[in-house]
């Protein structure tokens, strides 16, 4: 069974972002699309590693406008995530959405900037 975590904006910055024109939103999508990918890089860096299948599967993926997840799809990454009764967890997906936290904010600012910029151009 797949395990995931989103990567998106609050709910209040979605409202907001929705309301805004279509540049902007489509600029902002693309860098939490970065932003995803970056969390899945991080993961695939501390996911522990034993045949490589587990990482292999680790990927980011676009669910909506404004909306992406990470994933890890091997059958077993949940125990690896959360640990099972006879195993410990070794938690690889949200300590890497944690790390990338402020580089996903940072790019989400750069987005609503860049598009700013370009729209008075």
């Amino acid at each position: 069974m797949a395990i995931e975590v989103e990567v998106k904006g609050t709910e209040e910055l979605t409202m907001i972002l929705e309301r805004l024109p279509p540049k902007i939103r489509e600029r902002v999508d693309a860098r939490l699309g970065e932003g995803a990918e970056a969390v899945a890089d991080k993961a695939r860096e501390i996911v522990p590693v034993r045949t490589g299948y587990l990482r292999s599967t680790i990927a980011a993926a676009r669910t909506s406008l404004l909306n992406w997840k990470v994933q890890a799809t091997a059958p077993y990454a949940r125990c690896v995530e959360y640990g099972s009764s006879g195993m410990a967890a070794r938690s690889f997906l949200r300590p890497a959405s944690i790390i990338c936290q402020f580089l996903i904010t940072s790019l989400v600012k750069q987005g609503i900037i860049e598009a700013v910029e370009e729209r008075h151009r």
